[in-house]
């Protein structure tokens, strides 16, 4: 799914990436709101998740009543897997808190019996 010369204006995501996502591409696009760009809550209620291939380049983010702009969000013993998730070339503008990652992610791998 190709999203390009988008102009977004809004009070939340203007993207939300969601469990089971696949081959997004967000490019050259401009966006002014809330939130910004996305991925997440995955392993929401402990279900397992994952998102594969998603681009996310050349954007400008103008930020008024600014919140948060990257935004990546796993719930607590979720079992994720995020493979391919880039974020490039990304300008901010007014942006007080433009990049929030909340991993809160307890994995048990069975084979080792390590928790990561």
């Amino acid at each position: 799914l190709l999203f390009k010369h988008s102009y977004v204006v809004n009070g939340d995501d203007y993207l939300a990436i969601v469990s089971g996502a696949k081959n997004i591409a967000w490019r050259d696009d401009h966006c002014e709101g809330l939130h910004g760009l996305s991925v997440g809550s995955l392993g929401a209620g402990g279900r397992a998740a994952s998102v594969a291939n998603a681009y996310l380049r050349t954007q400008l983010c103008r930020k008024r009543c600014c919140h948060q702009v990257w935004i990546f969000k796993i719930f607590d013993r979720s079992c994720t897997d995020s493979t391919s998730v880039t974020w490039k070339d990304i300008t901010f503008i007014d942006a007080t808190f433009p990049i929030y990652v909340s991993q809160s992610c307890v994995k048990i791998l069975k084979s080792t019996g390590t928790k990561v």
